[in-house]
């Protein structure tokens, strides 16, 4: 009987399919030593012609003659192979987390059920069931930005807020809040002290069709025609600023309309909106290395102060919602929660609230924490298509055949599925030379980048669009 290995020639590869990819590229080692071949880079071309193999010499390996063809010890599949979808079913229902807790050079992993408590930092925390996630990302092409979680009556569980730098969002009916960012903590903190809110944040608007044309400048005769026609221009600030007079000049005379800071009808031609006239407004102003101060203004004066790290609480008098600080940032944008993307999970303490998602550490204090994974993890699922057959299911473990070739699937290392990896083999293979390519493979990719490039699809990407409408040119500020 011949030995595993010494009859006739064998090779071995790792491929990765990019969704809609055909092949993808393979990372190939010819065996058996005595017929040596080294390392081949085979990277797809077309569903006629799907891989082209390129020699890529190891010197642990024996190279071989100069003058050999590139393909002459490594023959590629005579089908091609196409990903079409790479999926994880959901976790158990109450299947564990497991967290990373990094205080100064010290990192602890904690595995925590749905329910269960757990001493995280010194701190004792109640975990919620997980859930997708959302909060701040750093980005180069970020700016200032807060994240707040809003928990009241009607969100329990909490609505997520984000909170760019000068513009104002609505928290509840009646309250909005804003971000503004200084340079140092002192500056941050004197400006929260102020007594009254002044009027940066306002403008006003005159709505056509489906847009708002806004204006920042509340100088006398700004303003603008519409398509039909009719010019509408600002006439006089009324009342220290609570309202608006306008003047409507169209084919039938002139008109004039008074228009209220924040009156809430859709309708209106006009809209004012002036944050220091409203019932409620919060404003946090950062700069302090670990949150921001937050202030509350009533009717434009400041009732209440207090400053807060991530995760804390605030409920001042007056305030019918609880807001949390989730995030904070300079250079920072917003990932929504979305199916498939990032997971997340809710600790809860005395003291604070987190929400920890899997895309980058939360600093909570002295320590960053991180979801890094579920405990019970069902394994990875391919719908591939393989040469002219149908598509096909192929869970991570199992073996394929297909005209003399065998495809393994293995678990996406490190590509979060966005590109599956299948062990693909021709002809016998000694078991003790069935891990060399794994070093070499992971060096390759990381070094080649052509992950990246060969994928055409499947890739998560976060996006933020932060959009305004038209802003004139400043001119007369309100009160």
């Amino acid at each position: 009987m011949t030995p595993r290995g010494a009859m006739g020639r064998a090779w071995q590869a790792l491929l990765l399919l990019g969704a809609g990819a055909w092949a993808g590229f393979a990372l190939q080692q010819a065996f058996p030593p005595a017929n040596p071949g080294g390392f081949h880079i085979a990277i797809a071309k077309d569903q006629a012609r799907p891989l082209s193999v390129h020699f890529l010499p190891d010197p642990d390996l024996h190279a071989p003659p100069k003058d050999a063809p590139a393909t002459e010890d490594a023959p590629a599949p005579p089908f091609p192979v196409r990903l079409l979808e790479s999926r994880q079913p959901a976790p158990p229902p109450g299947a564990p987390v497991i967290l990373s807790a990094q205080e100064g050079a010290h990192t602890e992993h904690v595995a925590v059920r749905p329910g269960e408590e757990a001493v995280i930092g010194g701190e004792r925390y109640v975990m919620r069931s997980p859930a997708p996630w959302t909060g701040l990302v750093a980005a180069a092409q970020g700016i200032p930005m807060a994240h707040v979680t809003v928990l009241d009556a009607e969100a329990p569980d909490g609505r997520h807020i984000f909170l760019p730098e000068g513009q104002w969002t609505s928290l509840q009916p009646g309250v909005k809040a804003t971000l503004r960012q200084h340079d140092d903590e002192p500056a941050a903190r004197e400006a929260a002290a102020a007594p009254q809110l002044d009027g940066r944040g306002a403008r006003w608007g005159v709505v056509e069709d489906e847009t708002t044309h806004w204006f920042n400048s509340f100088q006398p005769r700004t303003g603008l025609e519409l398509d039909d026609g009719r010019q509408v221009v600002l006439a006089e600030i009324l009342e220290d600023g609570a309202a608006l007079r306008v003047a409507v000049l169209g084919p039938e005379g002139v008109g004039e309309l008074r228009v209220a800071a924040n009156d809430p009808d859709d309708a209106a031609l006009v809209r004012f909106e002036h944050p220091a006239a409203l019932n409620a407004a919060v404003v946090l102003h950062a700069g302090a290395p670990e949150g921001v101060f937050a202030s509350l203004f009533r009717s434009g004066r400041l009732v209440a102060q207090a400053f807060l790290g991530i995760g804390e609480r605030w409920n001042p008098e007056g305030l019918d919602s609880t807001v949390v600080l989730s995030g904070l940032g300079t250079r920072v944008v917003p990932v929504y929660p979305q199916a498939g993307g990032p997971m997340g999970v809710v600790l809860e303490s005395e003291q604070r609230r987190l929400f920890v998602g899997e895309v980058q550490p939360l600093q909570a204090g002295d320590v960053a924490l991180r979801f890094e994974s579920f405990g019970e993890v069902p394994p990875w699922q391919y719908l591939v298509a393989i040469g002219d057959g149908p598509a096909r299911t192929v869970h991570v473990g199992e073996r394929v055949r297909q005209d003399g070739w065998e495809l393994t699937a293995l678990p996406p290392s490190g590509f979060s599925g966005e590109v599956a990896e299948f062990m693909l083999i021709r002809g016998p293979v000694p078991l003790e030379r069935t891990l060399g390519w794994f070093a070499l493979a992971t060096a390759v990719c990381a070094a080649a980048g052509l992950v990246a490039r060969m994928t055409t699809g499947g890739v998560r990407r976060q996006r933020s669009k932060l959009s305004s409408g038209y802003n004139a040119d400043n001119g007369k500020e309100l009160p």
